[in-house]
């Protein structure tokens, strides 16, 4: 029950007595920290839960609204400053590594904010039918990843100061844009190549939206085989 020991303790006991909570200090940021730009309006930013998470001189006043998806029922559940009963129907490991919304009614720019716990390692993390949530973290950066076990329909980056979603799928890119040296890869793997060459992604948020209960690899990138039985 790690999760729900990040949420104020006087705030859950208020509203939910059966879930257990934290008392929300800044000590150090132990589990590691990450930077974020933080929009005015809406912005979806990888396991941040509460505003005392921030780690520098923000002013959390301006931090008005926090939600997270359920995957299961594909509703949104309120994280602050209301908690609504229904986030206990997410497990907690999900919880801290998926992207939440943050709703900030002033422009912060970049800033430093606290993990409330070890990161997951993005290919253990499951994503449930329909849309998920995902957030970027650090281990998703500089390498080749695929759909894994998943059937990926979708996927969809937030544009946090045009406030629009840039939805793609399988009919969104060219042929032309898929030819890598003559062999035409995945659009997924076109995705996410894109999103894992960019360390200021790390901290953000994307959607994926999948057919079926499942997690994402590492792209296997197997050298040539040996010449032993080669007839060219």
């Amino acid at each position: 029950m790690k999760i729900k020991q990040i949420i104020l303790s006087t705030v859950f006991m208020l509203i939910i007595s059966s879930v257990i909570v934290y008392a929300p200090e800044i000590e150090e940021c132990r589990y590691g920290q990450l930077n974020v730009r933080l929009s005015l309006g809406w912005n979806l930013i990888y396991g941040f839960v509460h505003p005392d998470q921030i780690a520098d001189f923000l002013d959390t006043k301006h931090i008005k609204a926090i939600y997270a998806l359920i995957p299961t029922t594909q509703q949104y559940a309120s994280f602050y400053p209301e908690v609504d009963r229904n986030i206990q129907h997410i497990d907690d490991d999900i919880l801290i590594n998926t992207a939440t919304w943050v709703y900030l009614d002033k422009e912060e720019g970049e800033r430093t904010y606290c993990l409330k716990a070890d990161i997951i390692p993005f290919e253990e993390r499951p994503l449930s039918r329909g849309w998920n949530l995902f957030g970027m973290t650090p281990d998703m950066i500089n390498i080749l990843i695929d759909s894994g076990s998943c059937t990926i329909e979708k996927m969809a980056g937030w544009d946090s100061y045009q406030k629009k979603w840039t939805v793609i799928d399988a009919d969104t890119l060219s042929d032309e844009t898929l030819n890598q040296s003559g062999t035409k890869i995945n659009w997924w793997t076109y995705v996410f190549a894109g999103l894992s060459d960019n360390s200021q992604d790390i901290g953000k948020g994307i959607a994926i939206k999948v057919t079926n209960e499942c997690k994402l690899s590492r792209l296997r990138a197997d050298p040539p085989p040996l010449p032993n039985n080669y007839s060219g």
